[in-house]
């Protein structure tokens, strides 16, 4: 079992329609992330990643990592010198945070699934709260 929990702390939805790219990245939906396994945890319960960048993010390394045998794909935290890395071997990725001694080590599809479920989440929460309608340019194109 592979889950990706996470935590909103900061929402604010006021003339997002406006929002430039780096609003939504740096700005928007900020909160924790944790992914979990049966045993283990990879606790990033800092309440200031912007979940909806952070997913999306995600999204692009699973698509850079799906077609390969061996790869290796690392996430850098902007706001922190940290960062995780994501190492396919055959048809396993582990994930291996540099801020903690926890490595998960998790079946590609089970990943694959586990972030199309954040992205789905995080997506049907901003549109439950602003409608699809006062999206704007920017924001659609993280929505896809």
């Amino acid at each position: 079992m592979f889950q990706i929990d996470y935590q909103i702390i900061t929402q604010s939805f006021d003339r997002v329609e406006f929002f430039t790219e780096v609003d939504l990245r740096y700005d928007f939906l900020l909160g924790s992330i944790y992914f979990v396994t049966d045993d283990k945890v990879i606790d990033m319960g800092w309440e200031w990643i912007p979940l909806l960048d952070f997913s999306f993010c995600l999204t692009q390394i699973v698509v850079g990592i799906r077609n390969e045998e061996s790869i290796t794909e690392t996430f850098e935290f902007t706001e922190s010198a940290e960062t995780i890395t994501f190492l396919k071997d055959k048809s396993n990725v582990s994930i291996i945070p540099s801020f903690s001694t926890n490595t998960i080590i998790v079946k590609f599809d089970e990943f694959e699934q586990e972030v199309k479920n954040f992205q789905n989440s995080i997506r049907n929460f901003i549109i439950k709260n602003i409608g699809s309608h006062n999206l704007g340019d920017t924001l659609k194109k993280y929505l896809k």
